[in-house]
């Protein structure tokens, strides 16, 4: 997964320069809150909606990590890419 939060791999080459830091940068926000929408994108590099969802297909194309949530409308990590302790059951 650290080849995803690096904007020098070569899972992003072909996209520019300002496409690979906005998209490693999604990467490192997915793995931290656990999840990702437009908005985020276009906090992190001051772009367009339209563009958040080029640089969402991109990650999903190079990536297969996301999935949507159709509950919480945003992208979140597959579940067998999850934390172990986010996939164990919870005993509530």
């Amino acid at each position: 997964m650290s080849e995803w939060t690096d904007p020098r791999s070569s899972i992003w080459n072909g996209l520019k320069l300002s496409a690979r830091f906005r998209v490693t940068e999604a990467m490192k926000h997915i793995l931290g809150h656990g999840s990702l929408n437009r908005a985020d994108i276009q906090r992190i590099g001051e772009v367009s909606n339209q563009q958040a969802s080029n640089d969402i297909r991109e990650i999903i194309k190079r990536t297969s990590a996301l999935d949507y949530d159709v509950r919480d409308k945003c992208y979140v990590l597959k579940a067998h890419l999850k934390p172990v302790h986010e996939r164990l059951p919870s005993n509530r």
